[in-house]
């Protein structure tokens, strides 16, 4: 769900940008509301299911949305540049992910406790369970 999420408000974000039908700002503004909205929120529930409903549509669209308006911007003021711009824009994209892995790591799981798998338990101690919600 996340991916076509993505794909749909990535068209939805570019085009809306290229016929200048919302400014830039307010395309960050629309997708992040939605997004930081959406994740709160998703860290508010106790049903799974909702959890798994809301927090990919959420995140999915604020991430499509708003992907395109930093690569446009910085095509439409260094002209020329493209290809380097593209990798730096992607890159940092990248590195966010990259970052981000390792500080929820240490948030969530400090210890380095790995899972344990028996039939009709859950792989991890409620204590690392319970860092969960507050993460989001």
């Amino acid at each position: 769900m996340l991916v076509f999420v993505t794909i749909f408000s990535n068209f939805t974000g570019s085009n809306l940008l290229k016929k200048r039908v919302l400014s830039p700002r307010a395309i960050i503004i629309i997708g992040g509301t939605v997004g930081i909205g959406g994740c709160y929120l998703s860290s508010l529930t106790t049903n799974f299911t909702i959890f798994r409903i809301l927090f990919p549509l959420t995140f999915g669209f604020m991430v499509g949305f708003t992907y395109m308006v930093h690569l446009y911007l910085a095509w439409q003021y260094i002209p020329g540049q493209e290809g380097i711009l593209s990798g730096i824009v992607n890159a940092g994209f990248g590195a966010g992910g990259f970052i981000f892995t390792f500080l929820s790591t240490q948030l969530l799981n400090p210890d380095s406790i790995n899972p344990t798998y028996v039939e009709g338990s859950k792989p991890f101690p409620s204590e690392i369970a319970g860092r969960l919600p507050k993460m989001l």
